[in-house]
């Protein structure tokens, strides 16, 4: 079933939600909440378990979480790229 804005409820919602509030305001608030569970540390099964120190200024505390935040997000990105390429390969074959 191929799915379009008739048929999928999650796109109808959605539709309907940016129709209601300010889009660039949510987006940003839902940004900064991701970014802000990075405060503490992050582990997934891309990234090994990295901690961010609770002793440490909230300055450099922000630092770290943007940095470790940019690096998951390469991580994601660099995974994506080899399913693509792994894609392409087979389609090819």
């Amino acid at each position: 079933m191929h799915f379009t804005s008739e048929n999928n409820p999650a796109q109808l919602g959605g539709l309907a939600a940016n129709a209601q509030r300010d889009t660039k305001a949510h987006a940003e608030m839902m940004r900064r909440a991701i970014q802000d569970g990075y405060q503490t540390g992050h582990d997934c099964r891309l990234c090994r378990r990295i901690d961010i120190p609770a002793d440490i200024t909230p300055e450099e505390r922000q630092r770290r979480a943007h940095a470790l935040w940019q690096l998951h997000w390469a991580r994601m990105r660099r995974q994506k790229a080899r399913f693509a390429t792994q894609r392409k390969a087979k389609a090819a074959a």
